[in-house]
């Protein structure tokens, strides 16, 4: 049986996905599971990644953007 929860999947073979062998705790009390974001770099843009931070832009038109735009 797989851990994983999935929230999408795309025809490129993107996943996105909770995963119940990853749980998070703070304070010793259990705050959920990770999420797990797989892209395919065809469909996105990296704007900035640097130490602080990530920005990921979604290209209009692909599939990934369509499921999120629709959501």
């Amino acid at each position: 049986m797989s851990s994983k929860s999935t929230i999408l999947t795309t025809d490129d073979n993107e996943h996105w996905y909770l995963d119940c062998n990853e749980p998070k705790f703070k304070n010793k009390e259990y705050i959920g599971d990770s999420l797990t974001i797989e892209f395919s770099k065809k469909n996105i843009e990296i704007l900035i990644n640097n130490g602080e931070d990530l920005v990921i832009e979604v290209k209009a038109g692909s599939n990934l953007y369509n499921i999120i735009k629709d959501m």
